[in-house]
């Protein structure tokens, strides 16, 4: 049975169903900027079911609502394992914890148990907050940019594809082009295409824009797979994106040269942070 200590008091947490999950998720979403707000040391994605309880006893409701039972199996899954609620002053502290392949952000979190029950969204929000994006050596924070100019960047990229030519090929073109016209990269256009790379697995990218030359640099399985979560990709797909991403990863030049930028794709794996 697994339980949370919460005031002391060992609260049951209960199998729930993956809609609970996905509802909470759904709720806790929108509050992924205002965490991003903080210093990305103190970010820390259990603000938002710990939020939830607090909120929610304070109306009345006990630990056996199903969204409460969602929370805590969140807080569960990052480690939590001992709560202490200042109800007064609407604060939560984390009295004991342990560390969990969901917390550090390791795709090892993504099984088929998780990924079906909806144990993984929380896993998967924490991904978003954390992401960073290496842009030769300039480290730039991924953050969220508008839900409608992503998808108008994602379609313009899909548009612009060149027969097969994969995606992730497609749209670091599209930015390569834009570093040769002196785009800075916190334009809001080239958030956006950090965005739609970052989600599709590519973390670190070198560009000599003079020479003509790309390197891929490091890619991210729990990126790709947190994006593709989110954005309601199964299981069976997931675990072709990850098969996808591995591939990528592992292929020598010149497979990965881009067709319109003569020169040598350099690519490895990126490497492994506290969270990917």
């Amino acid at each position: 049975m697994e339980s949370l200590l919460i005031d002391d008091r060992e609260i049951e947490l209960k199998p729930q169903d993956v809609e609970s999950f996905k509802e909470f998720t759904r709720m806790a979403y929108p509050q992924l900027p205002r965490l991003m707000q903080q210093p990305r040391d103190r970010r820390f994605i259990g603000q938002l079911p710990a939020g939830y309880i607090l909120a929610r006893l304070k109306a009345g409701d006990d630990f056996n609502t199903n969204l409460m039972q969602v929370a805590m199996w969140n807080l569960h899954d990052l480690g939590v394992r001992e709560l202490q609620l200042d109800r007064e002053n609407g604060a939560a502290n984390v009295k004991k914890s342990v560390k969990t392949d969901c917390a550090e952000g390791k795709p090892e979190w993504y099984t088929q148990a998780n990924v079906v029950t909806g144990r993984g969204y929380i896993a998967a929000m924490n991904n978003m907050i954390h992401r960073v994006f290496r842009l030769n050596s300039q480290e730039i924070e991924v953050g969220l940019q508008p839900e409608d100019q992503v998808k108008a960047t994602m379609e313009r990229v899909i548009a612009a594809r060149d027969g097969e030519e994969g995606l992730i090929f497609t749209a670091t073109r599209d930015m390569v082009q834009r570093i040769k016209d002196r785009q800075p990269a916190d334009d809001p256009d080239m958030r956006c295409l950090i965005e739609v790379l970052t989600g599709m697995g590519l973390v670190a990218l070198g560009v000599d824009a003079r020479k003509g030359s790309v390197m891929f640099h490091g890619f991210s399985i729990m990126s790709a797979l947190s994006t593709a979560l989110l954005q309601g990709v199964e299981w069976n797909q997931m675990q072709d994106i990850k098969k996808q991403i591995k591939n990528l990863a592992e292929q020598s030049q010149p497979t990965l040269a881009m067709p319109s930028m003569p020169g040598h794709a350099d690519v490895t794996p990126a490497k492994r942070r506290r969270r990917e």
